[in-house]
This record gives C-alpha cells, sequence and structure tokens, in this order.
C-alpha cells in the first residue's frame, strides 16, 4: 500500500511524492567455456514513485447542517452542533499507519480589512498626470437675445489679453444673451477634463445696479444661469466661471463632449445678463479647458484606464497609504474589485497588478487580471504570505489599452480576510481527544487546531467564501480507536466532531466534516493509494483540475494492475468529500476512464446532491464510488486512469479526493537460475 500524498498541502502546494522501493528485474549471464549460467534477479532501487503493499483506506463523515423545511437551503445545524460516524469495516489486524481529519464549512462574510473603495476619486491612490490646457477664442456669432452692438460682435471680443479699445455693448433693458461658435478642442482621448473656464470682460457705461455672467450652450440647451452673475463696475474688470461638470449630464465632462464629438457636447460660449440697464460692454470672451493627461481617470463613478502614449508611468495606478497586513499572516486576505472594458481587445490589452510588502520600495512581479475581451466580472486573488506585513501596497498596470475607445475600469476595491474556523471538538468513541503541547494523544476537553487550513472567495455570493481545514491525527487513531487481537489499534471506532463554524440559511451553505484512515493489514490485498487534498472551487461548466496540473480533470499513472484473485469484485475505488453539491442541479458527473460513475445515492448524472451512501443524514457528500473487475473499466497490466468531474449547472468545493488502484506488491531476491550446460 504506497500513498502518493499528491496535492495533500491544504495551502496550495503540491508537495513531493513519497519514496519508496522500487523492482527492477535483470537477466544476468555468465558464460565459462561450453557452459552458461543465466540468472533472473530483483534489485531494489529508490525512485519518486510509491510502491504498492497489503492495506487500503476508509473513507467517513457526517454533515453539521440541515434542512429543516424542505426548501434547498441548510438551514440549522444539527442538534449540539455535534455528529457522528462509526468506522467498523477495518480488519481486525489492522494498524493505522496515517489518519487526516477534514472539516468544511461556508461563511456569507469575510472580514473587511480596507476599502471597498467606491473608485469615485483618486483619494487613495497616486497616478502620474501631466496638465494641460486648450483655450478658444469666438470665431462667428452665435445664439442671440436682445440688442448687441455692433454686428458681427465676434471680432470685438476674440481676445485673451485685455484689448478695451474694442468692444460690444449690451443696451436691452430687459436683459439677453450673445453666444459665439469656436474651432473646436482637442482635448485628447482618455485625458481628466478638470474643468471649462468661461473668462468675460465688461464694465458698465455709468453707474447703476445690473448684471452679467458667462454662458454656455450644451447639446441644444443654453444655460444661462448656471454661472455665478457679477455686478460690473464702470472700469473693465476680467470675470470667470469654472463649469466642472457638464450641467447637461450633471455628471464631469468628458475630452469627446469638450471637443464636441460626444453624445452630449459642447457648442457655444458666451455672455448672458438679465439687466442691461446701464449698458454693458464686454470687450473679451474666451473659454479654456484645463485637463489633466493620464493613464487613469475617473469616468461614471470608477476608475478608467487608457493609455495614449507618454511615459510608461501613466500605466501605473498605485495606493497611496500602506495597510497593515501584519496580523492577518495565518490567514487568507484576498483582494477584491470588480473590472470591465469596453472597445475591441486584442491578446496584448489586459490589466496587471503588483504587491509590496516594504511601502512600495520594491514590488512582485506582474500579476495577470485578464486579457482581451471580457464581461462584467468580479476578481478576486489570495494575498501570498510574503506580502502581509504592516507595508503592504499593491498597484495597477495597465497592458495595452492604446486603441481608440478601449479603456479598462476597475470599481470597488477592498481587502477581505477570509478566516476558517481552525478549531473544533473532535471525540473517539465518545471521549473528547487531542494532541498536547509535546504532541501526544491525550484525552481532555481541548478543542483540536488545523494543521494546515485553506479558504476561497465565493464570486457568486459578493463577500462570502468557502473553508477547508486538515489535521493529521494518526497519534490519536493509534491511541484511542479500537483495539485488535493483538493489542493493535485497528482504526475502528465512533468518530464525533462538533463545533463548526459556517453560516446557515443561504444556498451555499453547508459544514461538515470527514475522517480518512489509511492502514495496512495482512488480510487485504495490494493496493496503489493517491491523495489529493488541495481546496478546489469547482464552477459551473467546468471539469475542476483537481491535481493541479493545469489540465482539466486528471490522468493517475504509476500503478500496475494484477490479474484478479478468485471472488474479487472490485478492480479500485475512489471517495470524494464535496460541499455545497445540490440536489436540485443535475448534470454533475463523476467519470472513470470516460464512464460515469454512481452509488446507491448518488446517480450518474447528479453525484453531488448532498446524500451519500452510510450516511445518517443528508446535507453533504462523502461519496465512494466502486470500479468492478467487470466494468472493463480497469485490465490486468494497465499502469494509468483517466479521472474527470464535469459540473454542469451544479457549483461546489472539493476538499479532497483519493484513489485506491488494485496494484501487485514488490518483493526483492532472486527468482529464476538457468544452467545450461
Amino acid at each position: 500500500m504506497g500513498v502518493a500524498p499528491v496535492g495533500e498541502d491544504l495551502t496550495g502546494r503540491i508537495p513531493p511524492y513519497t519514496w519508496d522501493a522500487d523492482v527492477r528485474i535483470f537477466h544476468l549471464t555468465s558464460q565459462a567455456g561450453e557452459a552458461t549460467v543465466e540468472a533472473r534477479t530483483a534489485k531494489n532501487e529508490l525512485r519518486k514513485m510509491p510502491a504498492a503493499i497489503n492495506g487500503d483506506y476508509v473513507a467517513a463523515g457526517a454533515t453539521l447542517m440541515i434542512n429543516n423545511d424542505g426548501d434547498n437551503y441548510l438551514d440549522a445545524f444539527v442538534s449540539g452542533n455535534q455528529s457522528s460516524a462509526t468506522v467498523d469495516s477495518i480488519p481486525d489486524d489492522a494498524q493505522v499507519e496515517l489518519a487526516y481529519l477534514y472539516w468544511s464549512g461556508w461563511f456569507a462574510n469575510g472580514t473587511t480589512i480596507w476599502g471597498p473603495d467606491a473608485c469615485a476619486d483618486f483619494s487613495n491612490w497616486t497616478r502620474s498626470s501631466t496638465p494641460g490646457n486648450q483655450t478658444r477664442v469666438p470665431t462667428a456669432d452665435g445664439d442671440i437675445s436682445g440688442t448687441w452692438n455692433t454686428a458681427p460682435c465676434w471680432d470685438d471680443v476674440d481676445e485673451t489679453s485685455p484689448d478695451d479699445g474694442n468692444y460690444m455693448a449690451g443696451t436691452t433693458d430687459s436683459g439677453g444673451y450673445k453666444l459665439f461658435t469656436f474651432s473646436p478642442f482637442t482635448i485628447p482621448a482618455g485625458a481628466t477634463v478638470m474643468n471649462l473656464t468661461v473668462y468675460v470682460r465688461a464694465k458698465d457705461v455709468s453707474s447703476g445696479t445690473n448684471n452679467i455672467r458667462p454662458s454656455i450652450k450644451v447639446n441644444g440647451t443654453r444655460y444661462n444661469t448656471t454661472a455665478t452673475s457679477v455686478n460690473p463696475s464702470t472700469s473693465f474688470t476680467t470675470y470667470s466661471y469654472a463649469y466642472s461638470s457638464n450641467p447637461n449630464t450633471g455628471s464631469p465632462w468628458t475630452a469627446e463632449d469638450v471637443n464636441g464629438t460626444g453624445t452630449c457636447p459642447l457648442q457655444q460660449f458666451g455672455v448672458y445678463s438679465s439687466d442691461l440697464n446701464p449698458d454693458i460692454q464686454v470687450s473679451m470672451v474666451y473659454a479654456q479647458v484645463n485637463y489633466e493627461e493620464a493613464g487613469w481617470t475617473i469616468s461614471s463613478g470608477r476608475f478608467q484606464g487608457h493609455y495614449s502614449g507618454g511615459s510608461d508611468a501613466y500605466r501605473y495606478l498605485t495606493k497611496t497609504v500602506s495597510t497593515d497586513l501584519s496580523a492577518y499572516a495565518t490567514g487568507a486576505v484576498y483582494v477584491y474589485w470588480d473590472q470591465y472594458e469596453s472597445g475591441t481587445l486584442e491578446a496584448t490589452d489586459g490589466l496587471d497588478f503588483q504587491f509590496s510588502a516594504d511601502g512600495g520600495s520594491t514590488w512582485s512581479g506582474l500579476i495577470t487580471a485578464f486579457r482581451d475581451d471580457l464581461s462584467t466580472s468580479a476578481f478576486s486573488y489570495a494575498i501570498p504570505p510574503t506580502y502581509l506585513t504592516a507595508g503592504f501596497k499593491m498597484r495597477f498596470y495597465l497592458q495595452g489599452f492604446g486603441d481608440s475607445g478601449e479603456y479598462c475600469y476597475i470599481d470597488n476595491i477592498k481587502l477581505t480576510s477570509l478566516m476558517p474556523d481552525t478549531s473544533v471538538v473532535f471525540k473517539i468513541n465518545g471521549e473528547q481527544v487531542y494532541l498536547d503541547g509535546d504532541g501526544l494523544a491525550t484525552q481532555g476537553a481541548v478543542e483540536v487546531t488545523a494543521g494546515r487550513s485553506s479558504a476561497m472567495p465565493n464570486a457568486e455570493v459578493a463577500g462570502s467564501f468557502s473553508y477547508a481545514c486538515r489535521l493529521e491525527v494518526t497519534k490519536l487513531l493509534k491511541a484511542f480507536s479500537d483495539e485488535g487481537a493483538e493489542g493493535n489499534h485497528t482504526g475502528n471506532a465512533t468518530y464525533t466532531v462538533g463545533n463548526v463554524n459556517a453560516t446557515v440559511n443561504n444556498d451555499w451553505s453547508y459544514a461538515a466534516w470527514s475522517i480518512l484512515i489509511i492502514y495496512s493489514s495482512a488480510e487485504s490485498y495490494g493496493h496503489q493509494l493517491y491523495l489529493y487534498d488541495v481546496f478546489s472551487y469547482a464552477g459551473e461548466d467546468g471539469n475542476v483540475d483537481f491535481d493541479h496540473d493545469g489540465q482539466p480533470g486528471g490522468t493517475i499513472g504509476g500503478f500496475i494492475v494484477p490479474d484478479p484473485i478468485a471472488a474479487e469484485v472490485d478492480a479500485a475505488k475512489l471517495s470524494c468529500f464535496v460541499g455545497e453539491g445540490d440536489n436540485a442541479y443535475t448534470g454533475d458527473y463523476l467519470r472513470f476512464n470516460g464512464t460515469s460513475l454512481s452509488n446507491a445515492q448518488s446517480p450518474s448524472n447528479n453525484v453531488w446532491n448532498s446524500n451519500s451512501p452510510g450516511l445518517t443524514q443528508a446535507g453533504i457528500d462523502i461519496d465512494t464510488f466502486s470500479i468492478s473487475w467487470a466494468s472493463g473499466l480497469l485490465e490486468p497490466g494497465d499502469t494509468s486512469a483517466q479521472i474527470d468531474m464535469p459540473t454542469g449547472n451544479d457549483s461546489w468545493n472539493l476538499v479532497y479526493t483519493i484513489i485506491s488502484f488494485r496494484s501487485e506488491t514488490s518483493t526483492g531476491g532472486a527468482i529464476t537460475y538457468l544452467l545450461e550446460l
């Protein structure tokens, strides 16, 4: 029984294989005169492949949540938040070789550490930008009401420096407006327009009370009263008003609207008065647009990225102030944001990001968030432990996005801690047990603490996450499980787990546990075992990469299928601990060499249905599936098998998969001799 703990690290690392003995067959020939001696011998050699010996595994467990009202939700914990499972199938001569306790659940919310940043301004972020401005003077008369002398008026006011010898005069006592057309602005695409400022230089012809103010026309509408009015003196004075927003939309100006090419374009600017008594003379009218050219701007209350050229620094958007993550070094911290794009992107267009552990002095390599066209999506990423420091920062980097109409959008950025419940009650045959400070098996009212844990955000429910924990409990089973005839501890016992925290009454709710016992026994045939327990999410219409080799499903190899033994039924079996499988959603399969498997509680088209043989209550999948010799899925001499887990409409979490193949056991030494004379 060789155990290959492939992917067993819940932190996501792939650990090394175990080392075991391999047997190689050598054909030796020696000749002396007419005599020839041949020998076939087996030589033990260490290699990275486990060898099979006699033994097998048992998987058991139970749900900690149940459905009380008949809907699809697990809406309550089991009584006392404890559940039990009995293992009694291990042979009496068995010895526990390895045992793992797993528990898993779902929380509706993590703990927000920073944010969410609504991305309506850059108060938390630093970007590189270059300020700019453009000025336009009147080039022709536009809209008019009242009397303004002398037509045409535009050439009397088309200055940006005072020339008070030329002016137009408004003479209608009840007031009026005089607007002008102009040469279009050419603000760079993607630039942030700070404001449109209209300047007016005017004076009264005599003392009195009257008023004048700038006016603009946008998208066919004149905005005569938006600007603040002034009561001019009898000396020429320059007045101005800054339009920080487009009055037609109520939103900040876009470069396109200022340039006259947008959907709500600026069309004219000039002056307005509701009282021209005494007459008012105007010697100068012009408009200036103030803008910033940068890779990152604000659009519709979110960050907008577009690179129009210039410094590469324009591509960066950097968190300004460090966030202290040092207190979260033992937990999972994720960064979240919503991301969008517009335009027709290429494979070179995308968004990257980086982390810093020292306040921005040094940075990680670029990490890809997306490439090419993307629908609206929520994005999350686990911050590596290296960056869980007091000096945590992050920054974004635009890749591409240089063509017209190509924009990247980011919104709702936050840092969240996903803290699993890492301690639980564990009982063997009704007695609570734990490992003391020296790692010794002890009885007493102390909870056990996970040796490894992992957490994953659930994209379908914003802010929620699932978690899985694992603890090696071999010493506890060797001390407290049922004894065999020779005083050996077999692993048979009633196991109880409790006080697992999770959120109830949601479509994603679940909490459960499982114990996995690997044993050796002379009564068992040779088996090769493969364990995969990197916590994995299986989304809709996928095929979970349970062995984490970058390909859907997994190919298992390294065993040698022997000839079946008389009365032997099964050539292999596999067990899975799956959280949040739904009975209501069909189309999820477990396929072995292309054939869908099933058992008494799990039909082939709905294997992850929160029902499993041997479990006293529904609510979790701890399913074992047998591959019989009669099925023909394994034949003597086979050395590999393909396993696939297509998801269909369901989504679920895979805590572990363990696979047991019947395999030849290895022995060493001389096998045959042949002496020829």
